[in-house]
């Protein structure tokens, strides 16, 4: 079940729809045997049902599937009370319009994450970096900053408006450990909202044959 709280109702569709295909990219990547992640919807309540024929090994799936991460991006802004104090506004960009993630080197030798939005978020990035140069900008996955100890170097500072559709993650919370972490999380795909195991069940072949007998003799 997908954690909507923070989507407009205009949008859940299309988060839905990131959502799924999101989850499609590790399952294939996993090598499971025609899988199908489908969506239900019932009076505004989404839920996504993964089907894995011939699946050995149920738990490391779960895993799989719920290791993806969550990646968004907040604006910091100062407080109206307190000008050292900051809120996390949160943007519309979230890993639901990355296409791919790659481990590359700064000019001083320092890992860094560079990945490419797909068209839909170089326009949404676009917009959000040249409505707020100036503004720190930070990263999250899975709720905690990028990087948990350095909060500073997980809200760079907007210099300009960011076109293209190349983004990059860099600072000195990140090593190439982290950095290869993310490429690969990343590039297995990343969610635009959260999502929780609500059910899960195991039907054996011989139940399924059985049902198709059932089925038969109905007709």
């Amino acid at each position: 079940k997908p954690d909507l709280s923070q989507v407009s109702p205009s949008d859940s569709s299309s988060v839905m729809s990131g959502l799924q295909s999101v989850i499609e990219r590790p399952i294939n990547l996993y090598g499971f045997s025609e899988p199908n992640v489908s969506i239900a919807s019932s009076n505004g309540q989404y839920e996504l049902l993964i089907e894995l024929p011939g699946i050995k090994n149920l738990q490391q799936a779960v895993d799989q599937i719920g290791a993806t991460p969550v990646l968004d991006f907040r604006l910091a802004e100062a407080s109206s009370t307190a000008s050292s104090t900051y809120t996390c506004v949160p943007t519309n960009v979230t890993g639901l319009y990355i296409a791919s993630a790659a481990l590359s080197f700064d000019q001083c030798g320092r890992p860094v994450v560079d990945f490419q939005l797909n068209p839909q978020g170089a326009s949404i990035v676009q917009q959000v970096t040249s409505e707020n140069i100036g503004k720190p900008l930070c990263g999250f996955v899975d709720g905690n900053f990028v990087f948990p100890n350095d909060p500073n170097g997980s809200c760079p500072i907007i210099n300009q408006a960011i076109s293209g559709g190349q983004a990059q993650i860099s600072g000195s919370g990140i090593t190439q450990t982290v950095a290869s972490e993310l490429v690969s999380r990343f590039n297995a795909g990343a969610l635009a909202a959260t999502i929780t195991l609500i059910n899960q069940r195991t039907v054996s072949a011989s139940a399924d044959a059985a049902h198709l007998r059932n089925i038969s003799h109905a007709g």
